[in-house]
Parts: C-alpha cells; structure tokens; sequence
C-alpha cells in the first residue's frame, strides 16, 4: 500500500497540486490573525475585536490594494511566511519536490475575497505565473489566513501545469488545448490547510458568495541553488531553510573558501551576556 507521502507526490506530478489538510497549527493561524488584526485597527484608528468590521472599514477607507501590500508586510515583518513553510508536513513535502535549499519570495500581497467584482487585480481570471515572471521550478503555496467556516477562494484545472506556456492577452488565456480536459476545482479549505502548486498550473479567484470576507496570502518558493528560468533575479528571495552543503558554504563565507572566518574566530558577533531576548522568530 502506498504512503500518504508517495500518494501526494504522484498527485503533484498528474494534477499540478495538492492540499495539505490540517497541516498549519491552530496557534500560528490565531498569531497570524492577531497580526493582522492590530494592524488593520491600526490603520482606521479604531478598535474593532473581529477582523471581519476591521477589513472591511480599511478598506472603504483606503484602496484596497493598498490595504492587501500593507498586510502582507506586516505578517512577514513578524515571521509568518518562516513559520508556516517550517511546518513539518508543508516542509517535509517541499523538500521532497524541491530539494532542501529552500528560499520564499519576499514580495506579493494577502489576497482579500470579499465580494464579486469585475476588478482583475482583485478576481484574477484563469492565469499561469509563469505569465508574470515566475521560475519553472516554482512552487506557490496559498494560505487561507481568515476563512469563516470551510470554503474556497481558489480554483484550479488539474492537469494545466502540463500543457506548457498557454497563449494569453490582456492577463487571461486566449487558446487551451482543444483536447484538454478543463473542468475547474475549487479545493474545499479551511483555516490551517494549505495549497500547493506548480507555477504552470492555470487557476483563478473563486467567487466569494458567502457575505464573509476572505483572506489569504501567496507565496513563491524555490531552491535558491536553482537556476533563474523567469524574472525570479528581479526580486528578492529569503532563504529558511539550508541543507549541510549550504550551511557549510554559508560558514565558510566567500567562494575563495579562505579559512577567514572558520579558524580561530567565533562565527557569531553576540556574546552570551548581551541581555537581549531572542526575537520569535528565526532570522536566518
């Protein structure tokens, strides 16, 4: 009988994604949603105790692009992005895919899904992120962060990550393969799953008709050893997690590989008596 591990790798390689149930713990969600929360309160000047008033005066107040940048800097400001792709199950299946030299991009915005609208920068239409500039060898995870209940927000076609570059315009698909099967999903989530896909995979916003806001946040992963096969060198990558080889290359310091800061030298600047508290999350 195959493994769970087995089974989602075969379903990676045929549909182009998996979701990862359960797999974000219920403390790191709640941290996550007390962030975001402060910081809406924040900007409105005001002290709503549920995220969903708090979103939605921000953003009757301000653009909501702007709402959605100024989220996503403070979650990853306070380590959020770090932690989640720490989890066992998210990190144990991202090395399986990608190897153990891991970094995650550093830009995007939280995604807000809070009603329908005909606005492609709020409902993106079926689109590949390979269009925009992602790497072939590109994972994006999206985290529902604030989902009432169990819903969606995302669809997707399985099977797409195999038909190549699509012929797009104007950020949608102009021509699919006449024989491709293009039935959409809407993967079933709630708050502490996670989903991961291929950068070819084609999928969209789903419509929100739930009167409850939703909100979620994309991120793209890489091995930082891989080579750029997109734009990935025009923005700025955060490695989180290093295999023996890297932290060896990382301790020696310089690709001259001089004993410099090896020998007879402490590999940290801190010493044990600087009286200041570990920050909650890893910087490395």
């Amino acid at each position: 009988m195959k493994n769970e591990a087995t089974n989602l790798k075969e379903q990676f390689t045929n549909e182009g994604f998996i979701v990862l149930k359960n797999s974000i713990n219920k403390n790191l969600i709640a941290q996550s949603k007390e962030i975001t929360l402060k910081a809406l309160n924040n900007i409105v000047g005001s002290s709503f105790d549920n995220i969903e008033e708090s979103i939605t005066t921000a953003c009757k107040k301000f653009h909501q692009a702007d709402v959605q940048s100024f989220l996503h800097q403070e979650l990853q400001s306070q380590g959020i992005k770090s932690k989640i792709l720490l989890t066992d199950q998210v990190l144990c299946f991202t090395k399986e895919v990608l190897g153990p030299d891991l970094s995650y991009n550093r830009g995007g915005a939280v995604c807000v899904n809070s009603r329908p609208t005909s606005d492609n920068l709020f409902m993106k239409e079926h689109h590949q992120e390979i269009w925009s500039g992602a790497g072939v060898n590109e994972l994006r995870a999206w985290v529902p962060l604030y989902m009432p209940g169990s819903g969606g927000g995302l669809k997707i076609i399985p099977g797409s990550h195999t038909w190549g570059c699509i012929p797009n315009r104007e950020r949608a698909p102009v021509d699919l393969p006449g024989n491709a099967e293009t039935d959409e999903l809407e993967p079933q989530v709630t708050e502490g799953d996670i989903v991961l896909f291929h950068s070819m995979t084609l999928h969209s916003t789903a419509i929100n008709l739930s009167g409850q806001t939703r909100i979620a946040f994309t991120v793209g992963i890489r091995n930082f050893y891989h080579t750029f096969t997109g734009y990935e060198y025009f923005q700025s990558w955060q490695p989180y997690h290093f295999s023996p080889m890297a932290k060896i290359q990382k301790r020696l310091g310089n690709p001259l590989l001089t004993p410099y800061r090896t020998l007879g030298v402490p590999l940290s600047h801190r010493s044990e008596d600087d009286g200041f508290e570990n920050l909650p999350f890893n910087l490395e």
